[in-house]
């Protein structure tokens, strides 16, 4: 259905689809660096059924189009670039524990967890129609692992993919052919001892910089395209300009910007790519650009913003454009 001539939907029903905004004011801590606006509310799949507990978000940049894992109802639902629900892809092609996806070279994969049949869960990979075309069992790769349950995959542009599971700290790089490679495993010093940093997220910004986000430190550990390690950021704590705890992160190239959804202290930090704190957007409520445990970003081809407001059952969509001045 084209939707194009639409420029705002308002449903008659309690449960909206998508509701437009603008110039909504939107709450900001810290001194405003940039023009952030409320673009819209996400409440609805395409089944005009409400999402429940949304919990992670995956953009793919060829379609223009943004996935939502919607794990209440153990599916993922597609939404266009107007942020239409056109639709939804679950339990009918095998899905399962859905924790998150990514759309690759026309292929959509899914990372599912444990189940009766596959205890080590799996990454199930479908075709562009959405229908199941193979299905990886990581643990396979790795004898000296009971389990591999993958949580999130990131594919390079250097032809690797690399991946996050649960239980593991570090992230595990397999080449083009789902092969294991080697591990990256970024250090942290705490009160003079150096140990490994768990990672819960991750993304890729300009030039195959890679962003690799641990929650239990409050930092993030900035690589380069050939896996050196270039600088890390981020502060552990629960006031303003801290990480309390970390789960999600977007890097948006287009405006030189980092996004870090903060699951207790509700907000999204901002940075810039400098790895400095600029403000936070949100606080703890129920109110249109306010959330409740976001869990999860992710950021378009034109640098509009995401968020997974996961005890809200919503996405909430923001459009950020950087004063001149502080765009660095």
């Amino acid at each position: 259905m084209n939707m194009s001539h639409k420029n705002i939907f308002f449903s008659l029903t309690p449960l909206f689809t998508i509701v437009l905004f603008f110039f909504f004011s939107v709450p900001i801590l810290a001194a405003q660096k940039d023009d952030v606006r409320l673009k819209a509310i996400l409440a609805q799949d395409n089944n005009q059924q409400p999402l429940a507990y949304p919990t992670s978000l995956f953009y793919d940049s060829e379609a223009d189009e943004v996935y939502v894992v919607d794990a209440g109802n153990t599916q993922l639902v597609l939404f266009d670039q107007n942020g239409y629900p056109t639709d939804s892809v679950g339990k009918g092609r095998g899905l399962s524990n859905i924790s998150s996806g990514l759309r690759h070279q026309k292929k959509l994969y899914v990372c599912c967890g444990s189940n009766n049949e596959f205890l080590s869960g799996s990454i199930n990979v479908l075709d562009n129609a959405f229908f199941p075309e193979q299905r990886l069992i990581l643990a396979t790769e790795r004898p000296d692992q009971t389990t591999f349950i993958v949580k999130r995959v990131m594919a390079h542009q250097n032809g690797r993919f690399y991946v996050l599971q649960n239980g593991n700290s570090a992230v595990s790089i397999f080449n083009k052919g789902w092969t294991f490679s080697h591990q990256i495993s970024p250090p942290h010093e705490h009160l003079g001892v150096q140990e490994p940093a768990p990672i819960v997220d991750m993304a890729q910004g300009r030039n195959g910089t890679m962003y690799f986000l641990s929650e239990k430190w409050g930092r993030i550990f900035v690589y380069g395209e050939n896996e050196e390690p270039l600088f890390s950021f981020g502060e552990k704590g629960g006031d303003k300009g801290k990480l309390a705890r970390a789960r999600g992160i977007a890097v948006d190239s287009r405006n030189d910007r980092i996004y870090i959804s903060d699951y207790l202290r509700h907000t999204v930090l901002v940075y810039n790519m400098k790895g400095q704190w600029l403000y936070e957007i949100g606080g703890k409520g129920t109110r249109p650009g306010y959330f409740f445990y976001p869990s999860s970003v992710c950021v378009d081809n034109n640098g509009i913003l995401y968020v997974a407001d996961t005890f809200n059952n919503r996405v909430q969509i923001f459009s950020i454009n950087p004063l001149p001045t502080d765009k660095s």
